[in-house]
């Protein structure tokens, strides 16, 4: 009467129940993983573009460095978070850049020469932001060397000598993705003769 049931006992459904709920939690957690893996994967990459275009930024305007005119030095400011300098755009207008850390991003600042007399009014700069999350950086964002520049030297020690600078190292770093961008730019323009 009782030997030959067919069917699962209360045991059996429950042990398969159990081993059902663990897999889906199981595929649950690696699908959440993989996602979470996935963002962080495409944040860094989007951090990595964005340094990569604000270090290129910062290399070709300094690589363009030139003076509007021979009697003004193109060099304004050099320090370690800020750098200023005169330059000529591509439409042959002359103006100032400056670029320089403030609130944890990076900014570069543009004034356009004004005419008669031709001077610089620092309350007309445009100020855009090239790069956010670079933080409170220990290490400075700008370092300068000399015309003696070998791989290794020490940087010319603040406050700089403007008119010694002929290489300008760049060192961006990203305190929310931990990446550093670093590059020595030369100083095309200027003559060694000063």
């Amino acid at each position: 009467m009782f030997g030959n049931k067919k069917g699962f006992s209360l045991i059996e459904l429950l042990i398969v129940l159990g081993i059902a709920i663990f897999i889906i939690l199981a595929i649950w957690y690696l699908w959440i993983g993989s996602f979470r893996f996935n963002t962080e994967i495409r944040n860094n990459l989007t951090s990595v573009a964005e340094i990569r275009r604000a270090g290129e930024l910062i290399a070709k305007d300094i690589r363009n460095i030139s003076s509007p005119n021979e009697a003004i030095y193109p060099i304004l400011e050099a320090d370690s978070f800020s750098f200023s300098f005169l330059t000529i755009d591509t439409f042959g207008q002359k103006l100032r850049v400056r670029y320089f850390s403030e609130d944890g991003q990076l900014k570069r600042g543009v004034v356009y020469l004004n005419s008669n007399p031709p001077y610089y009014d620092d309350s007309e700069e445009q100020s855009t932001v090239i790069l956010r999350n670079i933080g409170d950086q220990q290490s400075p964002l700008f370092e300068y060397f000399d015309k003696h520049y070998q791989p290794g030297s020490l940087p010319l020690t603040e406050p700089v000598d403007i008119n010694l600078i002929r290489l300008i190292g760049v060192n961006i770093y990203n305190q929310h993705s931990q990446i550093v961008f670093s590059t020595k730019v030369l100083l095309r323009n200027i003559r060694n003769n000063l």
